[in-house]
């Protein structure tokens, strides 16, 4: 059932709103790269609400989740639609290679100079600077992510040290950041030193119902452009997938070990699974919808063997 975090109250109304009532149709485009296609929900809904909060305030968010849950998909989403006259926006990944000074080079590409050692943006203009795996660089002998103590320094003193010139300094304005973490790889967790600057929102992972009900609305837009017969298999067949999934997740034979450390299962692999169902094209299967059928079997295959 229903609990308190699905309702918000309307100043409008004066009363309390569930969320689905904010919850906007998803709407299918005609040409978009799969990776970039989302369909909002109640708390993907809640989650961008509060990170338009926290952007109009200035506030650093971060989102931590599991692989599959929408994290990354969810804030570009949301970059994407911010006021281009107020906000510019920028992305980086973290991997186990980035170092300090990447960051620092990527950042100062973003700002220009204002006034003597002052960097930042044009006119009133604020940069959300997405940082996506935030604990993904490598920790060093002494315990420290070299690219995680230089924004937890920039956040707190608002400078950095010029690289070329180790005397002067830098003073950054007009930069906040956005991040994301999957708690469950690269360093688990980050410096609390860092995280104290940041509001921690949890992406959990959906349940089977909800995840079945996106997948079937995708590939039912999809297969809209086909004759007929292919309309009602939509469903079916994001069914077929769930139930593979969750066949492979239940055996101890596909369990990870030190050998099998691949035997990574989440929500992705059902995604590549409909990812490859949509690049069937209605010319090529005309009038034989078996040849669908035919087209799972093999991107079930590929996607779990």
């Amino acid at each position: 059932g229903d609990d308190i975090l699905d309702y918000f109250w309307d100043p409008s109304k004066l009363n309390w709103s569930h969320w689905k009532t904010r919850v906007q149709e998803y709407v299918p485009a005609e040409e978009v790269v799969y990776s970039r296609i989302y369909v909002p929900s109640v708390h993907t809904t809640r989650v961008e609400y509060l990170m338009n909060q926290h952007a109009t305030r200035k506030k650093a968010l971060l989102v931590a989740g599991s692989a599959g849950t929408g994290k990354t998909a969810l804030i570009r989403d949301f970059l994407s639609q911010l006021n281009s006259e107020k906000f510019i926006h920028a992305t980086i990944n973290f991997n186990s290679f980035t170092n300090s000074l990447a960051i620092q080079r990527n950042l100062e590409s973003r700002v220009e100079k204002k006034s003597g050692k002052t960097y930042g943006l044009p006119g009133q203009k604020q940069l959300i600077y997405f940082i996506d795996d935030l604990n993904m660089p490598y920790v060093d002998t002494y315990g420290t992510q070299t690219p995680i103590a230089f924004v937890r320094q920039l956040i707190d003193y608002g400078s950095v040290y010029d690289r070329d010139h180790l005397e002067d300094k830098k003073f950054i304005e007009d930069v906040l950041f956005f991040s994301a973490l999957n708690p469950k790889s690269g360093s688990f967790t980050i410096n609390l030193r860092l995280q104290r600057h940041f509001t921690l929102l949890c992406m959990p992972t959906p349940e089977e119902s909800f995840v079945q009900t996106v997948y079937c609305q995708v590939l039912h837009a999809h297969l809209l452009n086909f004759d007929n017969v292919f309309h009602k298999m939509a469903e079916p067949l994001v069914k077929a997938v769930f139930k593979v999934f969750t066949k492979i997740t239940s055996d101890n034979q596909f369990a990870p070990s030190a050998i099998k450390f691949y035997y990574q299962f989440n929500l992705r692999e059902i995604s590549k699974v409909v990812e490859g169902l949509m690049l069937s094209t209605p010319m090529n299967y005309k009038g034989k919808p078996e040849n669908l059928i035919k087209l799972w079997i093999h991107e079930s295959q590929r996607v779990f063997e």
